[in-house]
């Protein structure tokens, strides 16, 4: 990730520079920001390739998250400090192709910024294949539930500048059950539930596998991922110590 080139949009030099991270003031930014794109489609298109190499940047300025408990469900997608690092070590780890474990606890938003970080290779690398798993189907995808990925997802391709998107992009065809294709880059994001079997049938650049701590097929599906993906991701909130993600997160 490289700093953000200055002169990259002329009319919006003071204003593209940082983000802010005032919930408030970002939210009039994005608003100013997103007048200016819809007006001009040459500062959108500069827009679009300053989100291509700063992925801070595009959180900052244009992913959206979304909690049911606020009065406004959906808001600006804001990064604090523990959140960038995440980032960071996400890409970090993807680069140089080594797996990561991460322990999650309730509100750090760990699902949304490893489903925003993998969209956003989706849109942007081309070839990016990522396995999202889960001990069960309906934990993944469940269309109208907001608590599985899939359905996140399309929430997301939802709450973004329609400009932002791959051209050729059309929900119908391309985001389907457990299932989201990007046809102008030929990379896709699907899902599959974990048994002793998971990954073997594909080749991905990462096998994310969330709440591996409850997965009862998590030894076999540990090993079988191995061999089909450089990066595998193993996310959990912990259950006690009997179990794979437990033995993974005392090894590390």
């Amino acid at each position: 990730m490289t700093e953000t080139d200055p002169a990259a949009i002329n009319p919006l030099n003071d204003l593209i520079r940082n983000p802010p991270k005032d919930p408030r003031q970002n939210a009039i930014y994005r608003d100013r920001l997103l007048t200016e794109c819809e007006k001009d489609p040459a500062i959108a298109s500069d827009a679009l390739a300053i989100c291509s190499r700063e992925i801070i940047w595009c959180f900052d300025t244009f992913f959206m998250t979304f909690d049911p408990r606020r009065p406004s469900a959906g808001i600006p997608f804001v990064l604090w400090d523990y959140q960038e690092d995440l980032v960071r070590s996400l890409e970090d780890h993807y680069q140089h192709r080594k797996d990561l474990l991460i322990e999650k606890s309730r509100d750090m938003g760990v699902t949304w910024v490893i489903l925003c970080w993998l969209f956003w290779h989706w849109r942007f690398t081309k070839g990016f294949q990522a396995l999202i798993g889960s001990r069960l189907e309906t934990l993944i995808d469940n269309r109208g539930d907001m608590s599985t990925h899939f359905e996140r997802l399309r929430w997301i391709t939802q709450h973004i500048p329609k400009w932002w998107m791959p051209p050729r992009f059309k929900a119908e065809k391309h985001s389907t059950f457990m299932q989201l294709i990007n046809p102008d880059m030929t990379s896709g994001i699907v899902g599959q539930a974990v048994t002793d079997d998971f990954s073997r049938q594909g080749r991905f650049g990462i096998a994310w596998v969330d709440e591996f701590a409850f997965c009862e097929a998590a030894e076999n599906a540990w090993r079988a991922m191995a061999d089909s993906a450089p990066m595998r991701l193993p996310v959990s909130s912990p259950d006690g110590l009997g179990n794979k993600f437990a033995a993974l997160r005392r090894s590390a």
